[in-house]
């Protein structure tokens, strides 16, 4: 747990450049009120990149469940006039050590965070970003922010990275890895995903699936329920945890308090039509279930379960190739599908696009300045050492 302190390192009115004031705060999650939730969730719906790992329905779920409330701290970016949020991030302080003395703002993780970043008003989320860094700045205990899951292409990225340098904040980039997505720039069909595909997977793929069929009718099916939520989340639960994530016991239903997360998140993302599940049905019969969370343009392919009695098949190859082809029949005003997965995963071979995901860090004080130029000499020093081996 924080110092209850920290919750309120930051309340402060500024003035922009055009005359408008603009409230900024820090505060615990555990100590936001009820209309700063509704404030939120407006914001959330008209943010410039919708994230469904950074809506209030979300971020609750996982703090009443698997993360310590008092230890969340929320910024936040109001008019303050109208009391709307223009900007809104999620994040914990990282630990003091004697190889990390300064104390940072690092966005929330948790094993079912898939992408960080800010919450930001569409219409107002370069004056937002300004105030924020600006207030930032201004306080003594946290030297910066930390972003492990940002998408390096996207609006908010891109506007942080340039508000940020206007104002002397001095940018450090701690990594980056290609993830695995398909864009909807053109309509996509099996055939041309399976062209996509190198040779010996394509093979594999076909013969899987003429073994589903010589079982029977084998049909895929996207729903986005709002009536019997609970039966769509029974099944999915049911089919992850038949599968190797039940033998590791990393299955949303081998933990009550991840599944009670599980169930929580589902049932609030329902009542917008923001969760997805998509089913492959052989004879009738659900096989395969993909949990997938919409926010603005995008799909999020949360999680998957198959049952491993029909593992030749391939039932999750088939889920995730069915589900790109009909996700945009589904809801034509997507753009992209997120897998949400690591590197390395299955899904690479199969959804041939990609968007690079990043470590970010921005510090604003001297000593932080020092060390992270410090640690990237280091760095090139390391890699400078391995190429010569």
């Amino acid at each position: 747990m924080i110092a209850l302190s920290a919750h309120r390192e930051i309340d402060r009115r500024l003035t922009s450049a055009d005359g408008r004031e603009f409230i900024i705060r820090s505060e615990l999650l555990s100590r936001l009120e009820p209309a700063d939730f509704k404030r939120w969730a407006s914001l959330a719906e008209h943010s410039l990149e919708p994230n469904p790992f950074l809506a209030p329905g979300f971020v609750t779920a996982l703090c009443r469940n698997l993360v310590d409330p008092h230890s969340v701290i929320v910024l936040i970016v109001a008019d303050s006039e109208t009391r709307e949020w223009l900007a809104a991030g999620v994040f914990r302080e990282s630990a003091v050590t004697s190889t990390s003395p300064l104390m940072y703002l690092e966005s929330l993780r948790s094993d079912y965070t898939f992408l960080d970043g800010m919450l930001c008003d569409r219409e107002q989320a370069g004056t937002a970003i300004a105030a924020l860094l600006k207030a930032l700045s201004a306080q003594r205990r946290w030297h910066g922010l930390r972003f492990r899951m940002l998408h390096a292409d996207s609006p908010f990225a891109r506007r942080l990275h340039t508000i940020a340098g206007r104002q002397g904040i001095v940018h450090f980039s701690r990594g980056e890895t290609e993830r695995a997505v398909i864009s909807l720039d053109e309509p996509l069909s099996l055939d041309a995903l399976l062209a996509a595909c190198s040779k010996s997977r394509r093979k594999k793929l076909r013969r899987a699936r003429r073994a589903l069929d010589a079982m029977g009718e084998v049909r895929f099916e996207l729903v986005a329920p709002i009536v019997g939520v609970r039966d769509f989340a029974d099944e999915f639960l049911h089919l992850e945890r038949l599968g190797w994530k039940g033998d590791t016991g990393t299955a949303l239903a081998h933990n009550a308090d991840s599944e009670a997360f599980f169930r929580e998140t589902v049932l609030t993302f329902s009542k917008t039509r923001d969760v997805w599940f998509g089913r492959l049905l052989l004879n009738g019969r659900t096989i395969a279930s993909t949990c997938n969370f919409r926010a603005g343009s995008t799909l999020y392919a949360f999680k998957i379960g198959w049952d491993p009695e029909f593992e030749a098949g391939m039932p999750g190859f088939w889920s995730e190739l069915e589900l790109a082809c009909a996700a945009p029949r589904f809801d034509p005003s997507l753009e992209r599908i997120d897998s949400c997965a690591t590197p390395g995963s299955y899904v690479e071979s199969i959804w041939p696009h990609r968007r690079t995901v990043c470590f970010e860090s921005y510090v604003w004080s001297r000593r932080a300045r020092v060390l992270g130029t410090v640690r990237e000499h280091l760095c090139d020093a390391k890699r400078l050492v391995a190429a010569t081996r």
